[in-house]
C-alpha cells in the first residue's frame, strides 16, 4: 500500500475522488430532501442521522474488507467526560482532557 501511495499520480487521483465526493454532498442532501419530501427541521435532523449511520456501516464494512477480518471493539482506558472508550493503540493519537478546576 505504501508503494502505491508514494506515486504522485495515484495521490492526485485519490485527491480528485475525495474532492468529488465531498463536493457532491450538499447537492445530494438537497436532492434527498426533495425526493423524500423533507421540509421540517426535525425531519432534516433525522435524515442526517440516517446518513451518518449509513456512513458508519460503510466505514465498518470497508475496514473489515481492508483488514480481512471482522473488526472488534477493544476496551481500554476510558475518557470519563464523554464516555468514549479508547484502546491502548489510540492513546498515541488521542489527547485526553484534563480537569481544570
Amino acid at each position: 500500500m505504501e508503494n502505491i501511495l508514494s506515486r504522485p499520480q495515484i495521490r492526485c487521483l485519490l485527491a480528485l475522488i475525495c474532492c468529488a465526493l465531498w463536493g457532491s454532498a450538499f447537492p445530494c442532501i438537497k436532492t434527498g430532501y426533495e425526493w423524500l419530501h423533507i421540509t421540517t427541521v426535525g425531519s432534516q435532523i433525522l435524515f442526517a442521522g440516517y446518513r451518518f449511520f449509513m456512513a458508519g456501516i460503510v466505514t465498518f464494512a470497508v475496514g473489515c474488507i481492508v483488514e480481512k477480518r471482522i473488526i472488534k471493539i477493544k476496551r481500554g482506558i476510558r475518557a470519563a467526560y464523554y464516555g468514549n472508550w479508547f484502546s491502548a493503540d489510540d492513546r498515541r493519537v488521542c489527547v485526553l482532557l484534563h480537569r481544570y478546576e
